[in-house]
């Protein structure tokens, strides 16, 4: 009963626009504490994405949340630009980790959420601190999660850790070469810039496009190589 309780509430709003007032939260809460279904989360994963204040109460209310509630959560914060509040969390699970809870330390979906929150505030700390607890729990070999990297320290101008961690990497693919030469070109290093482009086009490492080549133009106008862009 529970259960479907909760499918016809979440029906309600997505067919509906149905906007749930404080009576109805109040309800629907005690259930998603009491859930273990899908929906339970399904719900928690719509207000946290845009309602934070009813995810909020929601998680609150879980004895032990999951893995997947808390990334979902985190996931929200972020999105909304609450990006302190997202590594407020993260030190949250941490000490769940250390008091027994199984189950439940940031792992590299986790810190693949932090990271856009690093990128758009270009907060470099932020970054390496990320970055440090992934190498500390040997979770820096998961691609996806380095190439999340390479965005933020490209982002940050920290070019040195941006080329350690492309290095790393056990293959590039388009995206990741766009990034380190945009990386380059940005900041004045025009040569070493256009040095990545030709080896990106002559050694078919990756399928260059357009971006590609928008990057090598930016690298050549911020590094006065007229003609080279010519």
């Amino acid at each position: 009963m529970e259960e479907e309780a909760l499918r016809l509430f979440t029906q309600m709003e997505a067919e509906a626009s149905f906007v749930p007032c404080e009576t109805t939260m109040a309800s629907a809460l005690p259930v998603c504490a009491r859930s273990k279904a899908f929906a339970g989360k399904e719900l928690m994963h719509k207000h946290a994405h845009g309602h934070m204040d009813v995810g909020r109460r929601i998680f609150a209310m879980v004895d032990l949340p999951d893995i997947v509630s808390w990334n979902t959560l985190i996931t929200g914060c972020v999105v909304q630009g609450h990006v302190a509040d997202a590594f407020q969390l993260v030190r949250q699970m941490q000490q769940q980790e250390e008091d027994g809870v199984a189950g439940v330390g940031p792992n590299a979906i986790t810190l693949m959420t932090l990271l856009p929150g690093c990128a758009i505030l270009a907060a470099s700390a932020r970054g390496k601190e990320v970055h440090m607890y992934a190498v500390r729990h040997v979770l820096d070999t998961d691609v996806a999660l380095e190439s999340a990297l390479v965005d933020v320290y490209a982002k940050c101008g920290c070019l040195a850790l941006l080329r350690a961690v492309f290095d790393r990497l056990p293959r590039w693919n388009t995206i990741t070469w766009n990034v380190l030469v945009m990386a380059y070109g940005m900041h004045g290093l025009g040569g070493e810039a256009m040095t990545l482009f030709n080896r990106v086009t002559a050694s078919g490492e990756a399928s260059p496009n357009e971006v590609t080549f928008i990057a090598a133009l930016v690298a050549c106008s911020h590094s006065g190589m007229v003609e080279r862009g010519l």
